[in-house]
């Protein structure tokens, strides 16, 4: 019983981490399309975002200036809500 309200709760994280995924995706895309920069919805999804961009930009950097470590952790960020994901199906 109390192992199935675990894996219940894990799975609600699971759905809160993966919206924060898309969230975070969304502002990649929007990112690319220049005309977007000064929308309310680019603010806010900067304000939803900047958490994780602060904790992955300037980790891994590329010659010219290329930033590879927000890509690191976007790709860090999915294989541990696959771990997640599967611990919480797990129980």
């Amino acid at each position: 019983m109390i192992l199935t309200i675990f894996g219940e709760g894990l799975r609600v994280v699971y759905y809160l981490l993966m919206m924060y995924y898309l969230i975070i995706v969304m502002y990649t895309i929007c990112t690319w399309i220049e005309s977007l920069y000064y929308t309310k919805l680019f603010s806010a999804l900067r304000t939803i975002v900047s958490p994780f961009t602060k904790l992955c930009s300037g980790r891994l950097v590329v010659g010219g200036g290329f930033d590879l470590g927000y890509m690191l952790g976007l790709i860090v960020f999915y294989f541990l809500l696959n771990v997640l994901r599967n611990i919480s199906y797990m129980i």
